[in-house]
């Protein structure tokens, strides 16, 4: 080779060692009369040529540039860079640019040449608790979508990326059920719903004003009467009338009809007397009186203990009957002449009761009653006796205040009452024979004892 030849080829060789880069391609030119010289034509990825007077030589891009390989390039461009929402698909070099791509729907990269994009935070700076919904929370909208929800608190509800205040009575019922004048509260939150304000005789069920049913808790029959039928007062009134079976009474409810609250035992004067009202469906009352009076079926009289008059129902026909009146429920018989009060009954006096016939020395009296009205009594003496002040006596006992020997006239008295022809053997006396035929003497004594004035 010729000597002008070699000296631009060490050259070059000496200028890529200095500049870090490799001349890829060269190409000669004449360099004098007398010389043929070399110069770079191509230089490596990374570099750019340098083009000189006398020749070309290759120098590095440096830091953030780059140049194509294989190409004939002069200057180093500068790396692309990856805006914010994209990404870099290729890493440079000095021989590579950057290479970039859109962040995917719902993402986004948020520094320059990101390597990836990150799925958009929807909730960042979100207002979902902008009206006062402390229990607000933000829900993020995964990638490939945008945006955010609410979750909102009880009370509120997401309106456009805020929780707000539900305002349920927007539309509210509350006068559906008639209620003209009825009025709508919205509960604030937490409160859900709505809350009605009524008229009268309304009230509220499942958010509408209706008439208020009076007879719902069934009151007519809360003491007992089962067959009670409730009447409710329509709106605007309120109320209920109750019509109560047999036995019950009242309008607001119906019990038992106390038949003794007025006391109706005592109205005759028996202060003492027990009223026991009659369990409905039976009405009425009974009464408990006290001695002297009676149940009437209406009040506790006193009682009319001559009813019937039971002081002439055995003979005395005049007889006046007295009522002794409470408390001892019993009478006094006034009797007409010859009648006594025995048993609650005026009857004849029984004279022959508590007779005298028999107090003298007649064993054998005996006594007749005189039928009323006429009194006393008369003795039926026996034979030798006589009645003397109601009593039957011998004349030995009239006379044995004269004197006259008692036990004589005893002796004299058995011939007052026998004929001695007939003296039966029975006797035994010293008259008659122990054989039972007369004896003489019986006449002869008869005698002398009526002489004498024992017998008559």
């Amino acid at each position: 080779m010729h000597k002008t030849m070699l000296r631009p080829v060490i050259f070059l060789a000496l200028l890529s060692a200095v500049w870090g880069c490799e001349c890829v391609d060269q190409h000669w030119y004449s360099c004098g009369w007398w010389d043929t010289c070399s110069s770079c034509k191509t230089c490596e990825g990374g570099c750019k040529l340098d083009v000189g007077w006398v020749y070309n030589s290759c120098e590095s891009c440096g830091s953030g540039r780059w140049s194509p390989y294989d190409e004939d390039w002069e200057t180093c461009a500068p790396w692309d860079t990856c805006a914010p929402g994209s990404k870099e698909t290729v890493a440079p070099s000095n021989s590579q640019d950057r290479e970039c791509v859109a962040c995917s729907a719902g993402t986004w990269s948020y520094d320059a040449n990101s390597e990836s994009c990150k799925d958009i935070n929807g909730c960042d700076g979100n207002v979902c608790d902008s009206d006062g919904d402390r229990d607000a929370s933000c829900i993020d909208t995964s990638a490939p979508n945008e945006g955010y929800t609410c979750s909102c608190g009880t009370g509120y509800h997401d309106d456009f990326g805020s929780c707000i205040n539900t305002d349920h009575c927007s539309g509210h019922t509350c006068g559906n059920g008639g209620d003209e004048d009825a009025t709508c509260t919205d509960n604030q939150p937490p409160g859900q719903w709505f809350t009605c304000d009524c008229s009268g005789g309304y009230v509220e069920i499942g958010g509408v004003c209706v008439d208020e049913d009076g007879c719902a808790s069934d009151p007519c029959a809360t003491n007992g009467d089962s067959g009670a039928s409730c009447l409710d007062i329509s709106a605007p009134d309120t109320g209920f009338i109750c019509e109560c079976s047999e036995g019950y009474t009242g309008d607001q409810s119906c019990y038992d009809d106390n038949a003794c609250i007025n006391i109706p035992c005592a109205t005759n004067g028996d202060t003492g007397a027990t009223c026991t009202d009659r369990e409905a469906p039976s009405t009425g009352y009974d009464c408990q009186c006290n001695a002297g009076y009676e149940f009437d079926s209406i009040t506790c009289s006193d009682i009319d203990a001559c009813k019937g008059n039971q002081c002439s129902a055995r003979g005395d026909e005049s007889a006046s009957c007295i009522d002794e009146g409470p408390p001892s429920g019993s009478y006094t018989c006034v009797c007409s002449t010859g009648y006594h009060e025995q048993l609650g009954a005026c009857i004849d006096i029984d004279a022959c009761a508590a007779h005298t016939c028999g107090d003298g020395d007649d064993a054998n009296a005996s006594c007749d009653d005189a039928p009323a009205p006429q009194t006393g009594f008369k003795c039926g003496c026996s034979d030798g006796f006589e009645e003397i002040g109601g009593i039957c006596v011998s004349p030995c006992f009239i006379y044995a205040g004269k004197g006259i020997k008692q036990v004589k006239c005893e002796k004299c008295q058995f011939y007052a009452g026998v004929e001695c022809e007939t003296i039966g053997s029975t006797y035994r006396h010293e008259a008659w024979n122990k054989g039972g035929e007369p004896s003489k003497k019986c006449a002869k004594k008869k005698e002398k004892c009526q002489r004498q004035g024992y017998i008559a």
